[in-house]
């Protein structure tokens, strides 16, 4: 909307809308900071999840990797910054791998942390690649807030002291994990201010220097040697020989929407195509039939049609993943979805960068660990999703966590959304189900379909982050909307920015 305000003499103020949805309050303040400034929605995706390091360091780090769907000057395109495998495989005798059991309380499930559990880490160079295509600020002011937020510290939140407490025995097996989020052996409470002091200066050397700052010269040379030194795979060449890598989105036609998704590695975009196709054009809305949808779509699953290597693994796995939708006023848009596994609970010296353990995820490597194959992008269920609608004015980011259930939990998003509620609030909030291990998982409130016996239904006692955390960004002709999934804390903020 337009408004004309008098002020000193006759000067024209535009109101320009913008929509954020995230995990963390913190990264949304960084992402409306640079909206504030004047940066479109690219750059306010740089600043967010360069913050979210800080702010969230169980689900983003600069040692991790991100999938993001962008929409920028009316061109819709992908960015795979996820990790890549090391070119040289070194014999598992040899390699530093650290088994831990996870308690997530109602399962255990086993990780591998340790040097052999790295991989080449993208979300650095897919920062660079970002500004490349689409960014209008400085670098340096993007990753202002970053380098702001770790030199003055994060309150701990319950959602993130949550996940540290999970991973104590990963992120507290280094000496600099210990002193970051760790006093006497236990882990600071609720509320205490975690800086990373480090980190700032890295980021500092990285708004001059740029990419090379980490892929090249000291830092790389580094990484390089602690990991030949432990048992690690990762050498110069392989950081040197990183590229982020852009491509079409798949496009799948749903309810006169065009739903923009990503592609391969990734394989939650052809997921979510194939589930829509099933949901059809004429379906009506009705939960039953949902499901009925959805045992199709598990049968699917079970043909082969998809990647087998993770389609169905992931078990009752909470997820590592968190995810940033923005809508600038220009209605351009960007969903990105970020993960660092469960970190290997190796920090890079001197920087409290900790790396990746994306070769130490079961569910990444079905044939097992060391079962990667060299120099080769790895795999995810991250699902960056974008709706347009060009009639109606229409465009909305949206993603989720939750690990093998990310297309399905989306979704079921769109299903409510764009079927029956017509509402992206109150479809984010709707009850979902998962079919894992034989049976349907389900929210409290999602009634059990007459076809299904109270044996194949499992009703979980109140909302979960295991369903999914669905922070959706969107405009509706002038109307913008942010919705952050309360079930991984998420934020949703609506802002103005004023300008002459």
């Amino acid at each position: 909307m337009r408004e004309r305000i008098e002020f000193q003499g006759a000067l024209y103020f535009a109101i320009m809308n913008y929509a954020i949805a995230c995990g963390h309050k913190i990264t949304a303040q960084a992402a409306e900071d640079v909206l504030q400034l004047g940066g479109n929605a690219v750059d306010a995706a740089i600043a967010a999840f360069a913050t979210s390091w800080i702010a969230e360091p169980c689900m983003s780090g600069p040692g991790g990797g991100a999938f993001a769907t962008i929409r920028i000057d009316n061109k819709v395109f992908t960015l795979d910054c996820f990790a890549n495998t090391p070119s040289v495989k070194k014999p598992k005798e040899e390699v530093q791998y650290i088994p831990v059991n996870v308690d997530f309380g109602d399962t255990t499930e086993l990780f591998y942390s340790g040097f052999g559990s790295i991989a080449v880490p993208g979300a650095i160079d897919g920062i660079f690649k970002l500004h490349e295509i689409g960014g209008t600020l400085p670098i340096k002011d993007l990753l202002y807030p970053a380098i702001q937020n770790a030199k003055a510290g994060v309150t701990l939140n319950d959602f993130q002291h949550y996940d540290l407490h999970l991973l104590r025995d990963i992120i507290g097996h280094s000496s600099r994990g210990k002193e970051i989020f760790f006093g006497e052996d236990e882990l600071v409470p609720i509320g205490t201010n975690i800086a990373m002091p480090y980190l700032a200066d890295f980021l500092e050397f990285l708004s001059f220097e740029g990419r090379d700052a980490f892929y090249q010269g000291e830092i790389a040379s580094n990484i390089a040697k602690i990991s030949e030194e432990n048992g690690g795979h990762i050498s110069l060449n392989d950081l040197k020989n990183y590229k982020a890598q852009l491509s079409n989105a798949l496009n799948q036609k749903f309810h006169q929407k065009e739903i923009f998704t990503i592609g391969s590695p990734s394989i939650g975009g052809s997921m979510l195509v194939r589930l829509l196709q099933i949901f059809g054009k004429e379906m009506k809305y009705c939960t039953d039939r949902l499901v009925l949808a959805l045992e199709k779509f598990e049968n699917l699953k079970k043909s082969g049609v998809f990647d087998k290597s993770i389609v169905d693994l992931g078990g009752l796995k909470k997820g590592g993943t968190s995810h940033i939708s923005i809508v600038d006023q220009n209605k351009n848009a960007i969903s990105l979805s970020m993960s660092l596994g469960e970190g290997s609970g190796c920090f890079v010296p001197g920087t409290d960068i900790h790396l990746n353990n994306m070769l130490g995820e079961e569910s990444l490597l079905p044939n097992g660990i060391h079962s990667w194959r060299e120099n080769a992008r790895m795999s995810s269920m991250m699902t960056p999703t974008i709706l347009l609608d060009n009639k109606e004015g229409q465009i909305s980011a949206l993603g989720s966590g939750g690990a093998s259930r990310i297309p399905t939990m989306i979704g079921q998003v769109i299903y409510h959304s764009l079927i029956g509620l017509n509402n992206i609030s109150d479809a984010i909030s709707h009850p979902r189900v998962h079919f894992v291990n034989d049976v349907w998982q389900s929210e409290p409130g999602f009634q059990r379909p007459m076809h299904l016996s109270p044996d194949d239904w499992f009703e979980w006692q109140k909302p979960s982050l295991f369903f999914g955390g669905t922070h959706c960004a969107a405009a509706i002709n002038k109307k913008y909307i942010a919705v952050g999934d309360s079930r991984r804390s998420g934020v949703g903020v609506l802002g103005q920015r004023y300008g002459f």
